[in-house]
């Protein structure tokens, strides 16, 4: 089912641990990268988010949609899903950014310990 979000290029969604929407990201980040692995499907991805470290807050484990516009450009697809494994803030130069790591859920198991 095509997502309601009608992006211009991309969009980004950060949803906390119960998957509800908490912020749209597309107006602040710059330098999405991610990866797509044959075994696993979403692989890691990175993002700068520019602005003020303290109201565009991203933290671990949160739920990471990015989105691409259809064709039709009305309606966009799913492209990447996945958690947030670092957010790291910095300022330099006197501009705030956050470096944001992602990981596909199939890292997810990766945190998973068997015992036998």
């Amino acid at each position: 089912m095509p997502a309601t979000i009608t992006p211009n290029k991309y969009a980004i969604e950060i949803r906390n641990k119960a998957f509800f929407l908490q912020r749209r990201l597309e107006a602040y980040a710059s330098n999405i990268r991610w990866e797509w692995n044959r075994i696993g499907g979403c692989g890691r991805c990175t993002f700068a988010v520019e602005g003020d470290n303290t109201r565009i807050a991203v933290q671990a484990d949160d739920d990471v949609r990015i989105y691409l516009p259809n064709e039709d450009g009305l309606t966009a697809a799913l492209v990447y899903r996945g958690y947030v494994d670092s957010a790291a803030p910095s300022v330099s130069g006197g501009k705030e950014s956050i470096q944001v790591e992602c990981a596909g859920y199939f890292d997810w198991f990766k945190r998973i310990i068997v015992h036998d």
